[in-house]
């Protein structure tokens, strides 16, 4: 919702841009990338196991260090080989989240 918002402003008000100071674009940005990373569910994500907890923080590395495709790319090769690693884990463990709790 917060991408679509700023896609409308920008696309409505684009040429306003180049009046605004870059922090205060940086600014807006940090917010929606944060409230994006639903800072309520941090706690449960760190008692996650330390392989599953190393892909999260890799991926966002990643993501900030060179290009979303390439974390995106590597998160995903490297999620699946962590679970071919697991051949124990039983599968009901890799079912997805109940998103309707959000």
């Amino acid at each position: 919702m917060h991408a679509l918002v700023i896609l409308l402003i920008t696309l409505g008000a684009g040429w306003l841009t180049g009046y605004l100071a870059m922090p205060a674009l940086a600014g807006l940005l940090i917010v929606t990338a944060w409230v994006m990373s639903e800072p309520h569910r941090w706690g449960e994500r760190i008692r996650l196991r330390a392989g599953d907890r190393t892909l999260l923080f890799l991926t966002m590395l990643l993501t900030i260090a060179t290009d979303l495709t390439i974390a995106i790319a590597v998160g995903t090769v490297a999620g699946l080989a962590l679970r071919l690693i697991r051949k124990d884990v039983e599968p009901e463990e890799w079912t997805p989240a109940d998103r309707s709790q959000l």
